[in-house]
């Protein structure tokens, strides 16, 4: 009876290795959709308690599409609201008397010229530019200079917007299966990873509270920015203040450059005519308040439910930004959350004391 016992060893091992390559050559295939495969898991670990509830009366493919409908009318549709509002602002400036009449814009121009500062004057100067006309003529032969590289551009562009769309699609698609087949899919996971089940429990726990965690802290950190960004060009008496925050809370999103998409050529324009103090304050405030508010809200939301320390939350988030661009904002903090659960898991296997709690 004990004669099998090498041969099922030598079988599971077997099997193992076969299963081990077999799913690297899958992960493989799939890596090209890591990032809708990683948001549709995001969406689905942050939405599962909407589709739980929905699904309490055992429709489960109505409720898995309501719930994708909730994350269209959460996410899609205020970005093509936005989208909106940005296209009927820019819409009432080509509008303007300064893009519709020439002798405004030449007018409009010179004025300009007048408050660059010499330096500046000069730098023109060297390019042939004198007065608004020049500025039109110098224009126009940079646009025809660089028109294949503005066409290239215009194409890298528009290859981009149909991959995001066919992205956020493949997103939607696979958030509905993850609805409903995730939390086998889950527990299939799980059942293979050779630890004790309560050690399985708390990594589980701390992967959802770490991504949790993130996503809220990532949309509040948007309302904070985006809200004081609409009060300073609203105390600035600049144009549009509600429009413009609401572009600064989106920009958020964007790794590095974040709000300074907005703000910085404010700035500069300000600046460039005459608005000094304008400009200054609104460089100080994009700086110190509405930049602040990322590198201090950011760590304290996120490192409050977490557990992590502030700084290596926003340590984290930074270095995770610079790998993996705007999806770093949650694998910085998930890796980090989870290094330091193993950390301590390994630790306490080990029977070693937590040092805080020795007798000093």
């Amino acid at each position: 009876m004990s004669e099998p016992a090498p041969m099922e060893h030598e079988e599971r091992r077997v099997l193992g290795r076969l299963t081990a390559v077999f799913a690297l050559a899958l992960a493989v295939i799939v890596f090209a959709f890591w990032t809708p495969l990683l948001w549709a898991a995001i969406l689905a670990l942050i939405f599962r308690p909407v589709f739980v509830r929905l699904a309490a009366g055992g429709k489960t493919i109505r409720s898995a599409l309501a719930t994708v409908a909730l994350v269209l009318l959460c996410f899609i549709i205020p970005a093509l609201i936005i989208a909106l509002m940005i296209a009927g602002e820019l819409s009432t400036i080509a509008r303007s008397p300064l893009l519709t009449d020439p002798h405004a814009l030449t007018a409009q121009a010179d004025q300009l010229f007048r408050r660059l500062p010499s330096w500046a004057a000069d730098w023109l100067a060297g390019k042939g530019v004198s007065d608004g006309g020049d500025l039109g003529r110098y224009a126009v032969t940079q646009i025809q200079a660089n028109l294949q590289a503005i066409s290239r551009s215009a194409l890298s562009i528009g290859q981009s917007l149909v991959g995001l769309f066919l992205s956020i699609l493949l997103t939607l698609y696979l958030l509905y299966f993850f609805l409903i087949n995730g939390r086998g899919m889950v527990r299939q996971f799980w059942a293979v990873v050779p630890l004790a089940p309560p050690t399985k429990r708390h990594l589980a726990e701390r992967i959802a509270s770490i991504v949790r965690s993130t996503v809220k802290g990532t949309v509040l950190v948007a309302l904070l920015q985006g809200t004081i960004g609409g009060i300073v060009f609203a105390v600035l008496g600049l144009p549009s203040p509600l429009i413009w925050g609401t572009v600064m809370a989106f920009a958020t999103l964007l790794p590095v450059i974040g709000t300074g998409l907005v703000w910085v050529p404010t700035a500069i324009f300000l600046l460039a005519t005459g608005q000094v103090w304008q400009g200054i304050a609104l460089v100080f405030c994009g700086l110190v308040i509405i930049g602040g508010a990322d590198n201090i809200a950011r760590p304290m939301i996120v490192g409050r439910e977490t557990g992590l320390p502030d700084w290596l939350v926003l340590i984290s988030t930074l270095g995770g930004v610079g790998l993996f661009g705007f999806h770093g904002v949650i694998l910085g903090p998930l890796v980090a959350g989870v290094s330091i659960a193993l950390w301590e898991l390994y630790r306490d296997s080990h029977g070693e004391p937590d040092p805080e709690a020795e007798p000093a």
